[in-house]
């Protein structure tokens, strides 16, 4: 059986320590948690970093786990059109692993890396300059993994670089659907390339972890900044929502920037079915998703619904492959090429963006997301740390753990997480402390059927 998004069950013992991940998960049915343990809990991965650049002002992060190691990822740096350049354009993204965790750390490490070399402008592709060409802000808390071969990610990049044909005279303009287009599919041509060679062959347990990469798949979503532009590459279902400030300066008005690559989107549908002539539309769209098994339409890995029969067959010798090489006719049926859509950054009106897998997307929608960082944004700027509508709001119920929960929620990250696990789809006030502990006491395999792996960045601007 193929297992996939949301089809992943994790039977573990009720009692579970992960300390790489800061992730301490343990039977509490009859324990009652204090203050102090949900605080940790849920702000271990919290990330608080000032920025001074492209208009940016501070980005904030948090994740919080349901699978054990979490499926979910985040990257924020720099990429260079010319080697050694200081200025460079800013990225940040989130990565949504799916069928376990290797995927979605491949990219993670490397998607950068490959986006500067799509945009390069730079002829002298030496060693030493690839590696120069880009620059990866090490966030507190990351999950610290190197994906085993990466002299062979290497040997892979460079060759590339060594072929490609730089750009001349590099602009904004440049950063567009080709450029991230060959970035997105160029790495995850290269995943799927070395994981069929290495099953060709006698494996040991590291070409597992090669094999793994391109086998378990995961969604991306990258962020360019500059100080005109802002440009998102999406591929899968992960959303950047933008904060705008309205006419009146008192509220906020959420701008999707990105769409969603699942069967709710009805011109993937079509993109798919059209690639597919003739075939049965319920069994290429079984139940909302991809064969009956993947939720997202493009992502990268995911191997056995892009690779051919010849090379199923291969894969047969080693992987359990159910009955998917009956229903893979014409292949492939996923592809990693994103979609990219651009926006003129306005000054003074755009105040923030929200990034987040859809773990937080499953619990509430756009505008309260932005409804929330709003109001926190209001809360923290009052002098009295809790500003006149949320004091009206919340005086009447706050008691000494909604008040704790009101301190642990100054990042926006994390406040936005508050709120998915704790509080209505709809509503923009505090959580209640007995609603977040109701959500953490649950044991991890009930956690997992729950909710998702959740990844939220936050970047505001001046």
């Amino acid at each position: 059986m193929l297992i996939t998004k949301y089809t992943k069950r994790l039977l573990l013992p009720r009692a579970v320590t992960y300390d790489n991940l800061h992730l301490v998960c343990v039977n509490t049915r009859r324990l009652s948690l204090d203050t102090n343990y949900v605080s940790k809990y849920l702000t271990t991965n919290e990330v608080s970093l000032p920025l001074r650049d492209n208009n940016m002002v501070l980005f904030e992060s948090n994740h919080l786990a349901a699978n054990i190691p979490t499926e979910d990822r985040r990257f924020f740096g720099n990429v260079h059109t010319v080697v050694g350049d200081d200025d460079g354009i800013t990225c940040f993204g989130v990565v949504d692993g799916h069928a376990g965790h290797k995927c979605a750390q491949a990219v993670n490490e490397r998607l950068l890396s490959y986006i500067a070399v799509a945009m390069s402008s730079d002829p002298a592709y030496v060693a030493d300059d690839v590696r120069r060409m880009y620059t990866r802000v090490k966030l507190p808390g990351d999950y610290n993994e190197a994906i085993i071969h990466q002299d062979r990610h290497f040997m892979n990049l460079l060759k590339w670089a060594e072929q490609k044909k730089p750009i001349e005279r590099f602009t904004m303009n440049h950063l567009n659907e080709e450029t991230f287009k060959i970035a997105y599919e160029t790495l995850d041509r290269h995943l799927l390339e070395n994981a069929i060679a290495t099953v060709s062959r006698s494996m040991d347990r590291f070409d597992v972890d090669v094999i793994e990469s391109a086998l378990t798949g995961c969604c991306a979503l990258t962020v360019a900044l500059d100080n005109q532009d802002i440009i998102c590459a999406n591929t899968g279902d992960c959303r950047a929502v933008l904060g705008r400030l309205t006419h009146d300066g008192e509220s906020y008005e959420a701008v999707n920037l990105t769409h969603e690559h699942n069967a709710d989107n009805e011109d993937e549908v079509n993109r798919i079915l059209e690639q597919h002539p003739g075939e049965d539309r319920n069994v290429i769209l079984q139940y909302g998703r991809l064969f009956g098994s993947l939720l997202p339409l493009r992502a990268f890995g995911d191997m056995l619904f892009k690779v051919d029969r010849g090379q199923l067959e291969k894969f047969k010798r080693v992987f359990s492959i159910g009955s998917f090489e009956s229903k893979s006719l014409t292949p492939p049926y996923l592809t990693a090429a994103p979609e990219v859509t651009r926006k003129k950054f306005e000054p003074g009106k755009d105040k923030f963006i929200i990034l987040a897998t859809d773990g937080l997307w499953d619990f509430i929608d756009s505008q309260t997301a932005v409804d929330v960082i709003g109001h926190n944004l209001s809360t923290i700027k009052s002098q009295n740390g809790i500003s006149a509508e949320g004091n009206s709001q919340a005086q009447s119920t706050l008691d000494d753990h909604h008040s704790a929960v009101h301190e642990l929620c100054t990042n926006g990250a994390t406040r936005l997480i508050c709120h998915a696990i704790g509080q209505p789809s709809t509503s923009t006030s505090l959580p209640m402390f007995t609603q977040l502990e109701e959500m953490i006491r649950l044991a991890p395999e009930e956690t997992r059927q729950n909710r998702d792996d959740m990844q939220v960045l936050v970047v505001y601007f001046e």
